[in-house]
């Protein structure tokens, strides 16, 4: 390793000043050569062995990898410390505190595609970028098959290569962790236990359209906050609760659980239009989600 010192620290420079795309990143390193085999195996047993006081903080940061929420893909599975550039592909980064980041199973599914095959757009650095500060993925509600169907794009605010980048990080990572199926099996749960999944819903007077919409903003802004992002799973399933049509439907179906609780109507409606296709389009990317019941990881799972 110390014969490459002087070629991974310039690799260090050139990732430290990529504002955490790992588009941009790639690109600046094309035509540069990579650095042995014997020091690329040597950073990788360091990962996985530190043994030296400069490397204390790896042991620091698997002591204290649990975050509030996987800043890959939002949810609250559990965490491991991960590589957000693949050590495979970029040796030289194995051991950067900035290269290693707490993280679901999301990081290990979408394994070694950090970008996408014309080096357009590819994966942000959690650590790098602010940009995870606001609401970046926006959830909307199709109620055309008569169930609350979820579906998440970027938000229409956002433009150029950041729009690329993370329309490639909604459908390469947090699509492919089960998200669309965890939001509409909440609408299920919503409406079997109303006081369990969303507290304040579950009234002996089932709540008025206005009620429910004023509701949802207040619990979509408590996650906002709690959770120090909009970007979790628990502030998408609100934001798609918070629009006047999906209130008015949610208030029809509450209403009509507790005028005859044995009828299971709403939550059979929501079940049998998910069940009607194994896999569904999502239209505002154009990738195939899932939609398997028995993949639906539980609330907080």
């Amino acid at each position: 390793v110390y014969s490459e010192h002087d070629h991974v620290a310039d690799i260090y420079r050139v990732f430290e000043k990529s504002d955490g795309r790992a588009a941009s990143l790639a690109e600046s390193l094309k035509g540069r050569r990579p650095i042995s085999a014997s020091a690329k195996s040597a950073l990788t047993r360091l990962y996985a062995r530190p043994t030296t006081p400069t490397l204390d903080h790896i042991g620091l940061l698997r002591q204290s990898r649990r975050t509030k929420f996987c800043p890959m893909c939002g949810s609250f599975k559990c965490f491991s410390l991960d590589h957000f550039l693949p050590k495979e592909d970029y040796p030289e980064l194995a051991v950067h505190s900035l290269n290693l980041i707490p993280a679901c199973d999301c990081n290990s599914r979408h394994g070694r595609t950090c970008k996408s095959e014309d080096g357009s757009s590819g994966l942000i650095n959690p650590l790098f970028s602010k940009v995870f500060g606001d609401r970046v993925f926006v959830a909307t509600i199709d109620l055309s098959s008569g169930a609350a169907l979820y579906s998440l794009s970027v938000a229409l605010h956002i433009s150029g290569h950041l729009r690329q980048d993370l329309q490639f990080q909604l459908s390469e990572v947090v699509l492919l962790n089960g998200v669309i199926d965890w939001l509409n099996s909440r609408v299920i749960d919503l409406i079997r236990s109303p006081t369990l999944f969303a507290p304040g819903f579950g009234t002996q007077t089932p709540p008025s359209s206005d009620w429910i919409l004023q509701r949802s903003l207040e619990l979509r802004a408590h996650h906002d906050t709690v959770n120090d992002s909009p970007n979790n799973w628990e502030s998408m399933f609100y934001d798609g609760l918070s629009h006047p049509d999906v209130s008015d439907w949610l208030a029809g179906k509450l209403l009509e659980r507790s005028t005859n609780p044995l009828d299971p109507g709403p939550v059979s409606v929501v079940l049998a239009a998910q069940a009607s296709e194994c896999v569904r389009s999502v239209p505002c990317l154009g990738v195939l989600v899932p939609q398997s019941r028995s993949s639906i990881p539980g609330p907080g799972s």
